[in-house]
């Protein structure tokens, strides 16, 4: 039982951070909502901050996610959030993943980290193709 809410719950986070139909801005505010916990309701929780680390610490989340929960958590870093976020950039691999968790953790002006997650998620559709 454990398992399956482990992985229900990981489907409903890649659910939360995915752009859709939305603009690049508003994907940003979207995130930034949602790493604020604005998310919420009777029937939501809120996604726990430690859960989108996870998530970008996580090698095998797809770099999109990644790079989303990166994003979702900049709006309310602390030193342990920035040295973690740091620290998955810097194990990172691919060049446009680590540019987009760098700007999370220097926390960017918006217009930098709307360029960066178009980046990561058009190298991400173009490596599926």
């Amino acid at each position: 039982m454990e398992a399956h809410r482990h992985r229900s719950g990981a489907r409903a986070d890649a659910d939360l951070l995915r752009r859709g139909a939305r603009s690049a801005s508003d994907w940003v505010t979207a995130l930034r909502s949602l790493g604020a916990g604005a998310n919420a309701d009777l029937r939501t929780a809120p996604v726990p901050r430690e859960r989108l680390l996870r998530i970008v610490e996580d090698p095998s989340a797809s770099a999109t996610s990644r790079a989303a929960a990166a994003v979702a958590i900049g709006a309310s870093l602390d030193s342990d959030a920035r040295a973690r976020l740091q620290a998955a950039a810097a194990s990172t691999a691919g060049a446009k993943l680590r540019i987009a968790i760098d700007a999370a953790a220097a926390e960017a002006t918006e217009a930098d980290l709307e360029a960066a997650l178009e980046a990561v998620e058009s190298e991400s559709a173009t490596a599926k193709a």
